[in-house]
């Protein structure tokens, strides 16, 4: 798998793929993208692994797609996020949280900001939200939470 280490200040665009195990962060590493992130544990045969990208300090500034087993991404400001995890999904955000994909397990979502949908949202397992703003489901064609 691949581990992030360390500090290095901020990069433009992130695209990590991992085709044999995790992605994950050591404990006093900080990832921040300026731009967006592509984020792909999945070995293209049908496995996929898990992403931990949870430190505090995280900032994902551009939107970022995912393609995982189990999720765990933190930022700290607004978080755009594309799902497609067939496990669980856990996001956490300082801001404002725009979502949409899918998740095969349960969503857990902790944000400070309004929550939304950018697109159609597929939720297998249970929703847990804990928001200090609006959540907004309606009005997306085809928002699926089950």
């Amino acid at each position: 798998g691949n581990v992030i280490q360390g500090s290095s200040g901020s990069i433009g665009q992130a695209s990590i793929t991992s085709l044999g195990g995790d992605i994950s962060q050591t404990a006093a590493s900080i990832v921040n993208v300026s731009g967006s992130s592509n984020l792909v544990a999945n070995s293209g045969l049908g496995q996929r692994y898990h992403i931990t990208l949870a430190n505090a300090g995280n900032d994902f500034g551009g939107a970022v797609s995912t393609n995982a087993a189990n999720l765990n991404l933190r930022d700290s400001n607004a978080l755009s996020v594309a799902l497609d995890s067939t496990g669980s999904s856990t996001l956490n955000a300082a801001g404002a949280l725009q979502l949409a994909g899918s998740v095969g397990g349960t969503l857990n979502v902790t944000n400070s900001g309004a929550t939304s949908l950018s697109g159609t949202l597929s939720v297998n397992g249970a929703t847990t939200t804990s928001a200090n703003a609006s959540v907004t489901v309606n009005g997306v064609a085809g928002a699926v939470i089950q």
